[in-house]
């Protein structure tokens, strides 16, 4: 009959359930697990002499275990939670080692280490379940592991699952996994605060994922979990591909998710590619931002690629640093549908050599520098944006190497919120063809400045800026201010009374000077007040984005006249 976790776990349930029950506490097993005899050879032999599809139970005792317990193929280890407590003394020892290990389940254990054991690197062993060669099918679930380095420790291990875990008073990760394929991290809790266990620092990572020598982690999903108290990355990718972070909530974390392609423990072969991180929660983030792609890396080949970034909210990252990063050099990435909110620098900024990204329909608010910076690249697309009450601009594209930027489709409203004029909409402020199209940009609070909807400064070259809204700025007579001399200006509602207003004939003509007309452009006049002998009106010599005149068939005509640029 199949388990059912809601039964009683008695010997006799588990003998009905699930074949052939091993009871460690059984007098002929020799355990006593009563807190201070070593239990480990007699667990141990119980673990050994165990055929195929047994369980080892545990019964409420406390085990202690002073050198590693090996695993053997096709076993459950199962106990009654929190009161089946297995636990050593030893800083550097493993409590569970399983080498080609495959169908090894465990459930309802309380794992417990020393404490004392701080070092997070490769070598340590202070680990609750530690998995190495070709394993698969490892199931933990319902446990509970407190006060190891990593608590639990896999090397090129498949179709594993970590489910409803609670994580308590680790000092590495409560999952490090190397070179793993196709698991699950799912509904575990987190808790990396460590006051009173060893040198106190909180724990390094939730969860972390790397390669084994050439292997990257591939297909993993790490979804609806709880992490807080971190003190490095709550997610922290070094070599992965096509892995999901899904649903989860990070608090009070160094940073939330990091995804990169370069580590100081070895070289990366290639690049992190294909993460889909989507809808989590990441909040007060203390120096290394809310979601990073990527590190510095030798060459373009190994930055973090094609990566989704979807859905997620960042509120509050302190300690000068950006929201949401796209570091130096990644690439073809996809940042969409994000809420980041009270960030310490930027909102959402992109490195000095970042190309070919798409920063699309993200809501940014509340920066203390700009809400999205674009620093250099080529290809990078904005679009669809709101920006609000950002410190400085709500958009900035600098940077040299900035080529061929879209920006398109944003809507930045009430931004350089320290009203110090220097702060705008848009800024331009280097690059080489950059587009500025169909974006809205205005004031709408008297607290707030921005000056202007765009402004490009001389750097730039061969701007395009066309069919905007830049009304209702601050500066209410011109929306925009460009002294890039090759821009091309088209189609843009600069100001209230850009595209409409009144003109009177002299001698029946009158020269309407307006930088919003363009060659294309109809003019539609109206006679609002007669003046003189009535003529029959037109429209002639229009020079593009200077001025239009106004001409009556009547040289007498003296008539104040309406007229309105339809673009």
């Amino acid at each position: 009959m199949p388990w059912n976790d809601k039964d009683a776990l008695t010997p006799q349930a588990l003998n009905s359930r699930s074949g052939v029950v091993l009871n460690v506490k059984d007098p002929d097993f020799g355990v006593t697990g009563d807190g201070t005899t070593d239990d480990t050879t007699a667990i141990q032999a119980v673990i050994t002499d165990a055929a195929a599809g047994s369980v080892v139970f545990f019964p409420q005792g406390n085990y202690f275990i002073t050198t590693q317990l090996n695993l053997r193929s096709n076993i459950k280890l199962l106990g009654v939670g929190r009161g089946s407590r297995i636990f050593t003394a030893g800083d550097s020892v493993d409590l569970f080692r399983g080498t080609a290990v495959t169908n090894v389940a465990f459930s309802h254990l309380f794992l417990e280490g020393s404490g004392s054991d701080n070092v997070p690197n490769v070598n340590d062993n202070s680990r609750g379940i530690y998995i190495d060669g070709v394993s698969s099918g490892i199931q933990i679930r319902d446990c509970e592991f407190g006060s190891f380095n990593n608590a639990i420790f896999t090397i090129t291990t498949s179709r594993g699952l970590i489910r409803g875990c609670l994580f308590l008073k680790n000092s590495g990760a409560c999952w490090r996994a190397q070179a793993g394929t196709e698991s699950t991290f799912v509904a575990n809790i987190c808790d990396g605060d460590r006051t009173g266990v060893g040198d106190e620092v909180d724990s390094i990572n939730m969860v972390w994922l790397s390669q084994n020598a050439t292997v990257a982690c591939r297909n993993v999903t790490v979804v609806g979990n709880v992490g807080k108290n971190i003190s490095f990355e709550g997610i922290l990718i070094t070599r992965g591909n096509y892995c999901t972070i899904s649903g989860n909530t990070l608090d009070n974390v160094l940073t939330g998710v990091h995804i990169q392609s370069d580590t100081a423990d070895s070289a990366q072969p290639t690049a992190t590619s294909h993460i889909t991180v989507v809808g989590n929660t990441i909040r007060n983030v203390t120096t290394g931002g809310g979601i990073r792609i990527g590190f510095a890396s030798p060459t373009n080949t190994l930055s973090p690629h094609h990566n989704t970034i979807v859905g997620n909210v960042i509120d509050t990252t302190t300690g000068g640093v950006a929201g949401l990063a796209l570091a130096t050099d990644a690439s073809d990435n996809l940042v969409v549908g994000n809420v980041v909110v009270n960030s310490a620098t930027h909102g959402i900024a992109l490195g000095s050599t970042a190309s070919r990204n798409t920063i699309a329909n993200n809501q940014v608010e509340n920066s203390t520098q700009n809400g999205i910076l674009v620093q250099g690249g080529t290809g990078n697309r904005v679009q669809g944006n709101y920006c609000y009450n950002n410190v400085q601009s709500g958009i900035r594209v600098t940077g040299a190497t900035a080529a061929d930027t879209i920006v398109e489709g944003n809507t930045c409203q009430d931004n350089d919120s320290a009203t110090d004029g220097s702060g705008h909409g848009i800024a331009v402020v280097n690059g080489d063809h950059t587009t500025v199209r169909n974006n809205k940009c205005f004031s709408s609070d008297a607290a707030k400045f921005q000056l202007r909807g765009l402004v490009v400064s001389a750097t730039p070259t061969k701007t395009i800026i066309e069919n905007n809204d830049f009304r209702r700025n601050r500066t209410a007579t011109d929306g925009i201010s460009n002294s890039d001399t090759t821009a091309v200006l088209r189609g843009n509602f600069r100001s209230v009374i850009d595209i409409r207003g009144t003109a009177v004939l002299v001698a029946g003509t009158v020269t309407v000077a307006t930088g919003e007309i363009l060659a294309g452009d109809s003019v539609v006049v109206s006679r609002t007040t007669t003046g003189g002998t009535e003529g029959h009106l037109s429209v002639s010599t229009i020079v593009a984005n200077t001025s239009f005149d106004i001409d009556s068939s009547n040289g007498a005509d003296t008539s104040t006249i309406f007229w309105e640029i339809v673009h």
